[in-house]
């Protein structure tokens, strides 16, 4: 079973001074390359952001479910049971 980490994934624009940030997220997937792929195709869906500002600055890996993982912090995940499909 693969694991699942919590990134912070930072693109290269999204800044504002009001509304949401898009320029630092929260991203939870297997990988960093799924972390940017996920957010990456939300902003693309959306239009958010000029193409050049979506591209990553950087990601972090905040925390990870495996115990004796690289990070030193744990994730924890609730299983919802009502998960609209």
């Amino acid at each position: 079973m693969n694991e699942m980490k919590l990134f912070r994934v930072t693109i290269k624009g999204g800044t504002s001074g009001t509304g949401t940030d898009y320029h630092n997220v929260y991203v939870v997937a297997n990988d960093p390359t799924g972390a940017y792929e996920i957010y990456r195709a939300f902003l693309d869906k959306k239009d958010l952001c000029f193409s050049d500002a979506r591209e990553m600055e950087k990601i972090e890996l905040i925390a990870d479910q495996d115990h004796y993982g690289d990070c030193g912090t744990l994730l924890f995940l609730s299983v919802l049971k009502d998960t609209p499909k």
